[in-house]
C-alpha cells in the first residue's frame, strides 16, 4: 500500500479538546502529528468519516493550537486496546499555529540543540 501522507508526522501524547456541532466537548489523546493534521484516540461512536470537528490542544512548548478539522478515516486501535483511532485534516489554521506545528514536528524528528 503506498504512502498518502505529504508531511512527517511524530508522535505526540498530548490531550485534544474536541467536538462537533452537534456534540459535547471530547478530551482524548493525540497520538502524532504533522504540519497537515493529527491521528487521535476516541471511544466517541458519533464520529464519522467527513465530520467536520473543532479542537483545541497544547503542543510540548506550552503553545495553544485552535483549529478545525475534517475527518479522514476512522480504524480501530491496536489489539488489547478499547475505542478507535481518527485521523483528521487541519482546516482553518492560522500561519503562526502551523508555524508552531511545523517547529515541533522538526524539532522531534532531528532535535535540537
Amino acid at each position: 500500500m503506498q504512502e498518502r501522507r505529504r508531511f512527517p508526522r511524530v508522535e505526540l501524547n498530548e490531550k485534544v479538546m474536541w467536538r462537533k456541532a452537534d456534540t459535547f466537548d471530547n478530551l482524548n489523546r493525540i497520538r502524532n502529528i504533522s504540519e497537515g493534521g493529527l491521528c487521535f484516540e476516541t471511544d466517541d461512536l458519533r464520529l464519522s468519516h467527513d465530520d467536520i470537528v473543532q479542537f483545541s490542544f497544547q503542543l510540548p512548548n506550552k503553545m495553544t493550537v485552535y483549529s478545525k478539522g475534517r475527518v479522514c478515516w476512522i480504524s480501530g486501535v491496536e489489539p488489547g486496546r478499547v475505542g478507535w483511532q481518527a485521523g483528521v485534516q487541519f482546516q482553518d489554521i492560522g500561519d503562526p499555529q502551523r508555524q508552531d506545528i511545523q517547529q515541533f514536528v522538526g524539532e522531534s524528528r532531528y532535535g535540537c540543540d
